[in-house]
């Protein structure tokens, strides 16, 4: 690429870009070819943000090397931080050789067992991620094991986000063993029917049907593993990543990105940064 405008390659701080998610079909996932050999200019339709992802119960983030997806689930567990609710970071690789309360900070396993003094509250934990776990003589079944001894009786309001590359997840066998060992709640506490709501149900056939159409759905969403792609830069993401690392004419880096056909080399942070660096 030509030269565009004078950069600064350092980061000030972290921005929210507002990434997207695909959420897979059974089709999709039946398809191992394609989980392998997906590309970054693939017509993917963004179906979930981060706050509609993290209302499910169990996750599988897909994400290419290089697309941000560590900083990503770093960066959302500081976010509900902020919001005053429980939630945690560890990598697998660690997880699949020592107990999660053992890879806490001090300050964080205060929380978690404040956590667990709280029967009514959720928590999210984020698991980073299953390609570097399968680097090591480790097994997803240790690091599953490890976490399922932690949360014991907490496993029902427990939302756990495990990641990998397309390359590296098995949606068979590794999501079988997923449900095995962080198996999804029956029913939630918050879906059961209040006593007014069967006695008014129960006036009306029409009102009991729908009661039981609602409460089937949810039960039905809450027994469902999601699995999502980590969605590559739209255009605006890319503009707004490009100012946050100081390129100071984002509308010129823009059309050269255009003009030399490297949108393939833009849509994943990793590359988009060493595009911002060439001079």
């Amino acid at each position: 690429m030509s030269q565009y405008s004078p950069v600064n390659a350092e980061r000030r701080s972290f921005v929210d870009l507002d990434r997207h998610f695909h959420e897979f079909t059974k089709e999709e996932l039946a398809d191992e070819e394609l989980l392998a050999a997906y590309n970054e200019e693939h017509s993917w339709h963004p179906s979930l943000s981060w706050d509609e992802l993290l209302k499910r119960k169990r996750i599988i983030v897909l994400a290419s090397a290089g697309s941000g997806k560590t900083e990503e689930m770093e960066q959302r567990k500081k976010k509900l931080e902020s919001e005053r609710k429980h939630a945690f970071y560890v990598r697998l690789e660690e997880l699949g050789q020592d107990g999660f309360v053992d890879l806490l900070k001090p300050n964080e396993r205060q929380q978690f067992h404040e956590w667990q003094s709280a029967p009514s509250t959720p928590a999210w934990f984020f698991l980073d991620s299953v390609d570097e776990l399968k680097l090591t003589q480790r097994t997803l079944e240790s690091a599953f094991r490890h976490l399922t001894q932690a949360l014991h009786k907490d496993l029902h309001r427990s939302h756990i986000i495990v990641s990998s590359r397309p390359t590296d997840w098995r949606p068979a066998s590794d999501e079988t063993k997923f449900r095995e060992w962080l198996p999804l709640p029956a029913v939630l506490e918050e879906n059961q029917a209040s006593a007014d709501e069967v006695f008014l149900a129960a006036l009306s056939r029409r009102g009991l049907n729908d009661h039981e159409s609602r409460k089937t759905s949810s039960e039905a969403q809450d027994q469902r593993v999601t699995t999502v792609l980590l969605l590559p830069f739209a255009e605006r993401q890319i503009k707004n990543f490009a100012r946050q690392w100081n390129v100071t004419n984002p509308d010129q880096f823009f059309q050269e990105i255009t003009k030399n056909n490297a949108w393939s080399f833009a849509r994943r942070p990793l590359d988009l940064i060493e595009l911002i660096s060439l001079n």
